[in-house]
């Protein structure tokens, strides 16, 4: 999974990306909701048999280059999940990963998958290990000394599996 905190890593990122995936090469790349150019980055890696993870997005660069506040984002976030998760990007082949611990979004999220007909097995919600308290029947799916180790949820419900 490509991965880019800094701005300036962003293009360059990309980049590196369409070259891997039109070399036939497993890659995916994780895509900022914050960024206001995610939407225009989001519409041609959508038609692509990749992986994208969304994340909101933690560091501000300020007005022009980001959504300001969270509702801004978090409906950012909800539009580019619905780009995600629309029955042509299902066609070719894309798999939607959804980094977040907002309940609300997800809920949101797995209605609109499920409006597309997006079975569960064919996306994913991703949760850093520790952020919040681990609910009854939820697994770890990496190493559970690490930090960094996903939470699994399960598409079908919103809930964790």
């Amino acid at each position: 999974m490509l991965d880019m905190e800094d701005f300036s890593l962003v293009e360059p990122t990309l980049a590196l990306h369409r070259y891997l995936v039109a070399a036939g090469l497993p890659a995916a790349i994780t895509l900022q909701a914050r960024l206001r150019r995610t939407e225009r980055d989001l519409e041609t890696v959508v038609r692509t048999p990749t992986c994208v993870r969304l994340v909101k997005g933690a560091f501000p660069r300020g007005v022009a280059d980001d959504h300001q506040g969270r509702e801004a984002i978090d409906a950012a976030y909800l539009q580019l999940g619905r780009t995600m998760l629309t029955p042509q990007a299902r066609a070719a082949g894309f798999r939607p990963v959804f980094a977040t611990h907002d309940d609300a979004l997800t809920r949101q999220l797995v209605a609109v998958a499920r409006h597309n007909d997006w079975s569960s097995h064919e996306y994913e919600f991703e949760m850093l290990y520790g952020v919040r308290p681990a609910q009854p029947g939820s697994r770890s799916c990496g190493a559970k000394a690490s930090p960094s180790a996903s939470i699994c949820h399960s598409a079908a419900t919103g809930g964790p599996m």
